[in-house]
Parts: structure tokens; C-alpha cells; sequence
């Protein structure tokens, strides 16, 4: 009998505060190493295990709407992530290895406690969308070259 491999999580609109440490570990459900897609958005967590970052076929990962105030260095080794939204979250900070993603295409950090971004932040290709309140308007998409002065300067 062939067993069926999850590769869409959806744990939205919960009330949950951590993860497993277990996530993405060789410990872990084979079926949960297989997600592409996991979504946590609108609970409460405040922080995400390292072992995230085993999670190595995930191309969405939606954070928004938690209390999260980093994200791990893990997730800089998610070489197939295409979107994160980290969105209404308490970030003050995105680890240094962020610029790790070549294929991320949309990251939303919209409502965050950011000041600053590391320095390898401009070296990352993507497509930065600007919110005009609840709304998304792709007519204002931008997308900033690797090593765009727009980001890199301080």
C-alpha cells in the first residue's frame, strides 16, 4: 500500500504558541519533510524551532499575524522558498543568511518592528510589494536587483 505524502499544512486561525522542536527532523514524519507549503498564519507564536529550517521542500511558509520577534538563521537554508510572509508580527531583526534564498520571489515583512536589514539584504533578487492599507496593488511592484543601492545603502 503507497502512503500519501502531505505537502500542504494549514494550521491557521489556532490558538498554538511553538512548534515542535521534532519539526523537519530525521525524528520527525517522513510526510512532514515532504511540505512545500505551511501555514501558521494568525496564532500566537513567538518563536519557530531551528529544525525549520530541515524542512527543505517548502516553497510558502506564512508566519503573519503571530508575535514572532526574529526568525531563525534556519530559515536561510530553505533553498526553495518562493514566498514568506512574515507580516503583523514583532520582527526586529532578519538573520544575515536571509540573503541565502535565490529563489524567493515575494517576502512581506509589512507591520514589524524592523529598523534596519542586514547587510546581505541586497543581495537578494526579489519582487517588494508596498500595501496602501488592506490592500495589495501589484501595480506598485518593484523588483530590486542583486546589490541594488536602494537596499544596500545604510
Amino acid at each position: 500500500m503507497r502512503s500519501l505524502i502531505l505537502q500542504y499544512l494549514n494550521l491557521s486561525y489556532n490558538q498554538l504558541t511553538m512548534l515542535p522542536d521534532s519539526i523537519g527532523l530525521s525524528d520527525s514524519p517522513e510526510d512532514l519533510k515532504q511540505l512545500s507549503k505551511l501555514i501558521l498564519s494568525n496564532n500566537q507564536l513567538t518563536i519557530l524551532p531551528d529544525s525549520i529550517g530541515n524542512l527543505e521542500h517548502l516553497s510558502k511558509l506564512d508566519l503573519s499575524n503571530n508575535q514572532l520577534i526574529t526568525l531563525p538563521e534556519s530559515v536561510g537554508h530553505l533553498q526553495n522558498l518562493i514566498e514568506i510572509n512574515a507580516s503583523d508580527n514583532n520582527i526586529n531583526q532578519l538573520p544575515e543568511n536571509i540573503s541565502n534564498l535565490k529563489n524567493l520571489s515575494e517576502f512581506y515583512l509589512s507591520d514589524n518592528q524592523l529598523t534596519e536589514l542586514p547587510d546581505s539584504f541586497g543581495e537578494i533578487r526579489m519582487a517588494i510589494w508596498w500595501e496602501q492599507t488592506t490592500s495589495w496593488n501589484p501595480q506598485k511592484m518593484v523588483i530590486l536587483p542583486k546589490k541594488s543601492p536602494l537596499v544596500s545603502a545604510h
